[in-house]
């Protein structure tokens, strides 16, 4: 499964990162291509859901659920549809403030969808994808 990982540091506290990136609402304009977000409370703190996102061009319907959070420290959350994958976000004190790695492993859909794309250029643009997706949330979390 494809990897991707982007780091940054974010002038707000681990806690405050946490709870903002904890809210499905607040991915909107975050995550590069997520177009509408609903998403519903578990039992505990995290949530589950569904989402429009754009890949490539292509619409995809996926859903997501928190499977695992550590406040103020980690999020890991599961797609499941025509993209599969896990995305991993961990909040570590830095400075004053806090650093912010993301890292999302997820297969892109079948040949149908992306198959004329090589394998490096799909890595570079999960990459490209990793990297404006940690720097979105830094501008959005320190302008909150």
């Amino acid at each position: 499964m494809p990897s991707a990982t982007a780091s940054v540091h974010i002038d707000a506290s681990p806690e405050e990162c946490f709870a903002y990136l904890r809210d499905p609402d607040n991915h909107v304009g975050v995550v590069p291509g997520l177009r509408k977000i609903d998403a519903e409370p578990l039992d505990g703190e995290g949530y589950e859901g569904s989402f429009v996102y754009t890949v490539a061009g292509v619409e995809l319907d996926l859903a997501f659920q928190d499977v695992e959070l550590d406040p103020p420290h980690e999020r890991v959350f599961e797609v499941t549809g025509p993209m599969e994958g896990v995305a991993t976000y961990e909040f570590e004190a830095e400075d004053g403030g806090t650093r912010f790695t993301l890292t999302n492993s997820y297969e892109l859909p079948g040949p149908d969808v992306l198959g004329s794309l090589a394998d490096p250029l799909v890595r570079r643009y999960l990459q490209s994808d990793v990297e404006s997706w940690a720097e979105n949330a830094k501008v959005a979390i320190e302008n909150q």
